[in-house]
């Protein structure tokens, strides 16, 4: 009996550890989400913005800002923007990294111009740990962005839209700079309301009261001499013709 009892109880005792040792786990490795808002401000700061949020909610690898906003430095008012998700967060190296980043479908207006954008999610998301290192560790990165429809109206009646916009970087093997890549499908525009002299008469001698395209946009930057290399910029219209441009300029680097 007394071993039959002493096996149970350490039977037991085996099985609550393994139990109870992820539960302890999960709580000393939670994730900070309020660091992890620092850190991506710390970031934005460098390009003149903040996020803000009403609350910071942590179950699992998901964080999930409520009542989010952006300000930028150069506007005294902030951009609502909602509940932002961002899945798949884990610490790395004193950053984070996050597998996808969802945000809420976008509307605004001012006067009589509205704008509005769905389906917008970015992807392999990296925030550093430190952005004074002056090096590409210390950019917030993302390998892929999307934005589904975009649309610009002015008094009710739709000017511009684009179908689909997708943009993806990639880090050199040597960490000597950045490739990018950018393609918008279905750009449409309606120009027949544009009343300035000299551009009314240059749409009318083209044809070109609606336009309807693509473009595409590819290049690299590079960190030491701040190089940005555009190798295509293309703008394919229809009933028009393609159009396609490659251009360099230097300069844009960290400290500029």
């Amino acid at each position: 009996m007394y071993h039959s009892t002493k096996a149970r109880l350490l039977f037991t005792g085996a099985a609550l550890s393994i139990i109870a040792t992820p539960i302890f786990a999960t709580s000393a490795f939670a994730l900070d989400g309020n660091d992890l808002v620092a850190k991506i401000n710390a970031a934005l700061a460098v390009q003149g913005g903040s996020i803000k949020a009403q609350s910071i909610d942590i179950n699992g690898t998901t964080v999930t800002l409520k009542g989010a906003s952006f300000k930028a430095e150069s506007n005294p008012q902030q951009f609502n923007i909602g509940t932002v998700t961002m899945d798949g967060v884990a610490e790395a190296n004193g950053g984070y990294t996050i597998d996808k980043v969802t945000f809420p479908n976008i509307s605004a207006a001012e006067e009589q111009t509205s704008v509005s954008v769905s389906d917008i999610t970015m992807s392999g998301v990296k925030v550093p740990a430190d952005v004074n290192k002056g090096t590409i560790d210390s950019l917030l990165l993302y390998d892929e962005a999307h934005a589904g429809p975009l649309t610009v109206s002015v008094a009710g009646k739709e000017l511009f839209s684009v179908a689909e916009t997708d943009v993806s970087t990639a880090v050199a093997d040597d960490n000597a700079g950045i490739d990018f890549d950018l393609k918008m499908d279905k750009i449409k525009a309606d120009l027949s309301t544009v009343d300035d002299p000299g551009s009314r008469e240059t749409i009318d001698a083209l044809g070109l009261n609606t336009i309807d395209g693509n473009m595409t946009l590819s290049g690299s930057w590079t960190q030491n001499d701040g190089t940005v290399d555009i190798s295509e910029y293309a703008l394919d219209v229809a009933n028009v013709g393609k159009l396609d441009l490659a251009l360099s300029f230097s300069g844009y680097t960290l400290d500029s």
